[in-house]
């Protein structure tokens, strides 16, 4: 008997492949055939302009998804990966600035290297995370999501002495998040 092939059967055999299969047809329409993206309404705003929108809703979603009775360990393991990619940031950006200076070094800067470091790529993350991982390792991503926008790279900066420190962008990535806290578990008392 023949087995049938789908398309969502081959992306899982890429590791991360839900993701990074998806991203890779938008990264290619995107460079040759733009123009079909940019037909406005909805196809715009997710494919172009919504990507504030996109990850509002995914920290929404995430902390919708979040067992209050069960976030010890995925606390810790987000704890953990988060603290370790901030301070690896800090240590790596302010080598590049000693030894590069403002130029940077090798043609990366003491701000590239940050930015890097400090931020991931979640949706990624939680890819991988549920083929490979289990339960608390995807929800880890609740905590790691923090460092999805420009807040603990800002901070990373201002350790460093490059920037200041937005409040705004912290506060601004929790509030989805705890909103989906609460609906969540607002959910999870429906009989």
């Amino acid at each position: 008997m023949k087995e049938e092939k789908s398309f969502f059967k081959l992306m899982q055999k890429v590791p991360g492949g839900l993701i990074i299969v998806p991203m890779l047809i938008g990264v290619l329409a995107n460079t040759f055939i733009p123009n079909v993206l940019e037909i406005g309404g909805f196809t715009s705003g997710m494919f172009k302009t919504g990507t504030a929108c996109l990850l509002g809703m995914f920290l929404l979603l995430n902390g919708a998804s979040i067992d209050v009775k069960k976030i010890g360990m995925p606390l810790y393991k987000g704890c953990t990966l988060t603290l370790m990619k901030f301070v690896v940031g800090i240590i790596l950006g302010l080598l590049v600035a000693k030894i590069g200076g403002a130029a940077g070094f090798c043609g990366i800067t003491s701000m590239a290297m940050i930015a890097g470091i400090t931020n991931s790529a979640g949706g990624l993350y939680l890819g991988l995370a549920q083929q490979y991982g289990d339960e608390t390792d995807a929800g880890a991503i609740s905590i790691l999501s923090l460092n999805d926008g420009p807040f603990f790279t800002m901070i990373a900066m201002g350790t460093a002495g490059m920037a200041s420190i937005p409040i705004e962008s912290f506060i601004a990535t929790l509030i989805p998040l705890i909103i989906g806290i609460i609906w969540g578990k607002s959910g999870q008392n429906i009989p």
